[in-house]
């Protein structure tokens, strides 16, 4: 099998130095996000990324075709701004990466996040990072990024400015809005902008340092100007690179990608081999068929009332390309506005003091992507501003497809996905959590289930959302695969006056139905009461959970809704309670170890690393994730016990002190029969951490 569009990377230095510059938030942020990850294993895949694309790509200059090609040359891929080499397909094809091209905000309700919105969230993106790739990096010097764009991967001969389609995508993101009508989505955001080769093994350094979205404004150009066209394996199709793009989310459990649908869906006859021989569908390529990521059509502009509702049907763009999947899966997974955008460009009409913009709006799914990508920045923003803690990206992806307004056919579609985004509903959802809404995450275990009781009346929906790990990837000589790339399959239930009503689910190209759906991993039920009803959820899976267990995100919406205690089956509470004994009696142990470290340093060497903030250490002792928190088991063993993660973080202290030349008498005294001291405050531990107070 040929892996294409495999991307590659130099290793950068902040991926082991963690230097200050390199952290995708705030520095405690970004700690706190990726003390969940396994960031070696991030960094082994990042260097593996870089062989493979090597490899490829040197296989493909080999062959003798032209590197770069820009708009105008004879043999630019269809409708390209800028296409860039990237591979060569088994039979002889040059694969090229092409770019896809203050009503965007209007549209998808996000300027009611905005100060003066409406709800009074007054949000802007203010601290957090938004990661770009393109072709091209954007122009870092435009007056409405004032210092808060930057470059990730200063190319040879790099001057700052740019490219138009990297600097337009990246101003629909983080524009001032110096011209008002050039604003960004998230104009207090800072972006970080990088040329598209190395994207996956970039990404996948940057997830490492606490990256929470990017965005991916370029694809597979399916067509050439002398009429060559990918293979019809590649439509549709779970590839390589499609697999890489879902192992690099699955590590890294908090970073979304977010990335354009394409411009293909005029084409009708480049996929010679359609699924179902419905020509005008199944045109998604590469990363835009990974489960894990947030595809994004291209709607029109829409009339929107004051309260945030549209008036009229909304209306895609006709270029924006259609899926779904081989599979079946909902693909596109959404729509944002990308009609007709104003933004920033490299060259162009000269604005004020020299800086550019386009004369007339871009049109794209590559301006559709930004929006969108934006848009969810703010609603991680808010997210962490009412909980201390950001979204799993299954939880922020969960909560635009929940909330997004359905358009065309009742239901998910190829067309526009699950419906034209609508920040100000997802926003809503989120300020209303445990009270008019419920966002929970959690999981459930090989063999185990969830289940909860609600009431509510109207328009009740209820949706599970999740990361599923990297399924098996096809060979480019397998045509329309139907067999299912889910490797983690849950299923949702609702049960109502003794009716189960069961998820949306793709049956064609050109249609839905509800029933079991073995493909998605993201599910949704639907329901319309004019009274209270009450509701059971049961969450449950089939054949066993790679690792032995699945992470999820619930979330419920509903008028009047009112949550009864959740149901956990008796075997599970007993399995809840036995890991949290075992994680309680293991922290006991690491932290009595640090205690007593902490006791011997007076008068000896200082310890060359840096201690955890006291912040971290009493966020540890503070926190209930896991098993307490997901199950509300507050019997008095499980009171104040910390997740595995806190543990892990204890651990991981503790390595690093055995590792430290200056730390290694402390610990041949801790192999010793000393009598542990009194306790005392150690880098921020309370007196008496070794009895974990409150936990008794």
């Amino acid at each position: 099998m040929r892996s294409i569009f495999i991307a590659f990377i130099a290793v950068l230095p902040c991926l082991v130095m963690h230097q200050r510059n390199c952290f995708a938030q705030t520095e405690s942020q970004a700690r706190k996000i990726v003390a969940r990850y396994d960031v070696n294993a991030l960094q082994t895949m990042a260097n593996s990324l870089q062989v493979q694309r090597t490899a490829l790509r040197q296989e493909a200059v080999d062959a003798g075709f032209k590197i770069k090609i820009e708009q105008g040359d004879a043999s630019a891929p269809q409708e390209a701004v800028f296409a860039e080499l990237q591979a060569v397909t088994s039979d002889g094809k040059p694969v090229y990466y092409k770019t896809l091209n203050a009503a965007a905000a209007q549209s998808t309700r996000t300027n009611f996040l905005h100060p003066g919105g409406g709800l009074g969230l007054g949000l802007t993106g203010e601290n957090l990072t938004i990661f770009v790739w393109d072709g091209g990096t954007a122009r870092i010097n435009h007056r409405e990024f004032s210092g808060r764009v930057s470059v990730g991967d200063v190319q040879t001969g790099y001057n700052g400015l740019g490219s138009d389609h990297a600097t337009h995508v990246t101003g629909t993101l983080v524009a001032e809005g110096l011209d008002a009508s050039a604003r960004g989505m998230a104009f207090g955001a800072r972006a970080k902008s990088f040329e598209w080769n190395n994207d996956t093994s970039e990404v996948a350094i940057q997830a490492s340092n606490g990256m929470l979205i990017s965005n991916h404004s370029y694809g597979y150009s399916v067509r050439d100007r002398f009429g060559n066209t990918l293979p019809a394996s590649y439509f549709g199709g779970y590839l390589s690179i499609s697999r890489e793009w879902d192992e690099i989310m699955f590590s890294a459990p908090n970073y979304l990608m977010v990335v354009a649908a394409g411009n293909d869906g005029s084409d009708d006859t480049a996929n010679t081999s359609p699924l179902n021989g419905a020509s005008q569908f199944d045109k998604l390529t590469g990363h835009c068929v990974s489960k894990n990521g947030l595809v994004v059509a291209n709607a029109k502009d829409v009339d929107v009332t004051a309260s945030g509702e549209i008036l009229g049907m909304v209306e895609i763009v006709d270029s924006s390309s259609q899926g779904p999947t081989d599979d079946l899966r909902v693909k596109p997974d959404i729509a944002g506005n990308g009609y007709e955008l104003r933004s920033t460009l490299h060259s162009g009409v000269n604005g004020n003091n020299g800086d550019k913009y386009g004369q007339t709006g871009w049109t794209g799914t590559s301006m559709a992507s930004p929006n969108v990508a934006g848009s969810l920045l703010l609603l991680q923003q808010l997210y962490e501003q009412r909980n201390g803690d950001f979204m799993r990206s299954a939880t922020l992806k969960g909560l635009a497809l929940h909330t997004a307004n359905d358009s065309g056919a009742p239901g998910p579609d190829a067309i526009f996905g699950w419906g034209l985004l609508n920040a100000k509903r997802a926003a809503e959802v989120v300020i209303g959590r445990n009270a008019s809404s419920i966002v929970l995450e959690t999981s459930i275990s090989q063999g185990g289930s969830y289940k909860t009781k609600f009431k509510a009346k109207g328009l009740v929906q209820v949706s599970i959302s999740w990361t599923d790990p990297a399924g098996t990837a096809v060979t480019d000589s397998v045509i329309n695969s139907t067999t299912p790339v889910l490797v983690n399959d849950l299923d949702l239930r609702v049960m109502r006056q003794g009716s189960s009503l069961m998820p949306w689910k793709m049956v064609s190209p050109s249609s839905n139905a509800r029933g079991d759906n073995k493909v998605d991993p993201f599910e949704r039920i639907d329901e319309s009461s004019p009274s209270i009803a009450e509701y059971e959820i049961t969450v449950s899976h089939k054949g066993s959970l790679q690792n032995g267990g699945q992470n999820f995100s619930l979330i419920v919406t509903g008028d009047s809704l009112e949550q009864q205690s959740p149901l956990i089956a008796d075997d599970q509470i007993i399995r809840n309670q036995n890991e949290i004994g075992a994680i309680q009696d293991e922290l006991k142990t690491i932290a009595a170890k640090i205690q007593e470290i902490a006791n011997r340093l007076d008068g000896q060497k200082p310890l060359q690393f840096t201690p955890p903030e006291k912040s971290d250490m009493e966020n540890i002792l503070s926190r209930f994730k896991d098993l307490q928190m997901r199950n509300k088991i507050l019997s008095p063993r499980a009171k104040g016990t910390p997740s595995k993660e806190d543990v892990e973080m204890l651990r991981s202290l503790l390595e690093r002190m055995e590792q430290d030349p200056n730390a290694a008498w402390m610990m041949d005294a801790l192999k010793s029969d000393i009598p542990s001291p009194s306790p005392v405050p150690a880098y921020g531990l309370k007196p008496g951490i070794g009895t974990l107070e409150g936990s008794k």
